[in-house]
């Protein structure tokens, strides 16, 4: 694929680049090549206006995760911000609310906290218009990380408590460690014996 779409992005075939670009993506993102991985996604944008909407999207939601991890921060919220537009014009509640809680993390990763904090509030009232569900708790997570980071204890468990009880509810270990690892920080930064107790669970889980 990587091949495929590499001669199809010389030759000017962009229906071809469209297929292979993104399967190569995927195969060098778990093999660890998460650059090259996001420039298979570019390649494949460059095409976009021969998807529809959704499948834009969905090729802007993989390139803004990959620049994330890569720490190419502005790509990756403009990218994000991209799919946002999509996603809300569609009316797909769900990704609009995972969207705009990826918007809150990479913002506060890129220093601008009032931002973080807005998207943050926006994909839990978003996602609360919806049945309880995974993307519900790690939107909660994602408020009492951003409390933990502000050394708001009482916010941290506030929130934290609800995205493990709601992860729990669920089965959802990825977002319950998450939130556990929140609370548990809070608590420990504050000087609070419990918090060491709650690190430790989320490291266990």
């Amino acid at each position: 694929d990587r091949r495929l779409a590499h001669h199809a992005a010389f030759a000017g075939d962009g229906p071809n680049v469209i297929v292979h670009a993104p399967r190569a993506a995927v195969v060098a993102a778990a093999l660890g090549a998460r650059r090259e991985a996001a420039e298979h996604y570019r390649a494949a944008l460059r095409w976009g206006h021969l998807l529809d909407d959704a499948g834009r999207a969905d090729l802007l939601e993989r390139l803004s995760y990959e620049c994330y991890l890569t720490g190419q921060l502005p790509e990756a919220s403009d990218a994000r911000a991209a799919e946002l537009a999509l996603r809300r014009a569609s009316g797909d509640t769900l990704r609009t609310g995972s969207a705009l809680r990826w918007l809150s993390r990479v913002y506060w990763y890129r220093l601008r906290s009032a931002e973080a904090e807005r998207y943050a509030q926006e994909a839990v009232e978003t996602l609360s218009q919806l049945p309880d569900g995974t993307e519900l708790a790690m939107a909660y997570s994602n408020m009492a990380q951003l409390r933990m980071l502000a050394d708001d204890t009482e916010g941290a468990e506030k929130w934290g408590y609800r995205a493990i009880d709601l992860a729990r509810a669920f089965g959802d270990v990825d977002t319950e460690v998450h939130a556990l690892n929140n609370v548990g920080t809070a608590l420990m930064i504050a000087g609070d014996q419990r918090g060491e107790t709650i690190l430790r669970e989320s490291l266990d889980t």
